[in-house]
Order: structure tokens, then sequence, then C-alpha cells
């Protein structure tokens, strides 16, 4: 009986961490996408969420809706990469954290070659630049996202 539910304990959270990958693959194709979209259609975009967002705060920019939204999208995928990893490391019977720690050195540089990626392809797009202080503030949201996500997963998994 107990191998039994170890068995199925084991396939949910394999089911998990395939889920939790393919969302960090589509994600990270997300991000990509939006780095290969014209200045005039990302300027369209992040003019739409300018508007919705003036009602909430008056005083915001457009400056600081695009910074924001770098450190954002790669919040999320700091957040989507590491609860795979960290899932990944506990199916495997690892303890946490100090078994995930160098799995964190992989995850760092998977953020950072992201956050240097992105902003490459940037390049490619007509009226777009790359630009340094976006690969700092996106690492910066990879990072935040990457402790968050951790942070949680540790309380979570000690109390149980």
């Amino acid at each position: 009986m107990l191998q039994r539910e170890k068995s199925r304990t084991y396939r949910r959270g394999t089911a998990v961490n395939i889920i939790l990958l393919c969302l960090t693959v589509i994600w990270l194709f997300f991000l990509f996408s939006n780095s290969l979209k014209t200045a005039a259609d990302s300027s369209d975009d992040s003019g739409r969420l300018l508007s919705l967002l003036r009602d909430i705060f008056p005083g915001i920019t457009d400056h600081l809706v695009r910074k924001a939204a770098h450190f954002v999208e790669f919040l999320l995928l700091g957040v989507l990469s590491s609860l795979t990893v960290l899932l990944r490391v506990k199916m495997k019977g690892g303890k946490l954290p100090s078994a995930a720690f160098p799995a964190f050195g992989w995850l760092t540089s998977f953020g950072l070659l992201s956050a240097i990626a992105d902003e490459t392809l940037q390049y490619f797009s007509p009226g777009r630049s790359p630009e340094v202080i976006d690969v700092v503030i996106d690492f910066a949201g990879f990072a935040a996202g990457t402790a968050a996500a951790a942070a949680v997963f540790c309380l979570v998994n000690r109390k149980k």
C-alpha cells in the first residue's frame, strides 16, 4: 500500500513538473516574441497598458510601464523555472534547500542568458535596439522571482 502511494505521488509530481516545464518554455517564447515586435507594435502594446494603468496610477509614465514590464515578465520566468527545478530536486529525494543549491547555478545562468537573448533579439526588430539596463532589469526580475518561489516552496515543504 505504501509503495503504491509513493508511486502515485511520484507520477503526480512528474506530471506537475512537465506542466511547469512547458509553461516555462511557453513563457520564454512569449517574451522572445515580444522582443521581435516592431517599435510601433511594441509602443501600441505599452500604450494600451499605460491607458489602463493611468486610471489607477495617474502619474505613471510610458517609460516606467516599459521598465516595470521587463521586471514583471522576467519575475514570472524566475518563478516558473524555479518551481520546475525545485520540484524536480524534491522528486529525486534531495533535501531542500541544500540539494537545490547546485541547480540554482544553472538556473542563474539560464536567467542571465535569457535576459541577454531577449535584448539581443531587439537588434533584429525594426526601430528597436537592445539596452544593457534592460538586461539588468530583466535579470533583477528573474532573481526576485527565483527568490520568491524558493522561499514559498521551502516554507510549504517545511510544514509537510
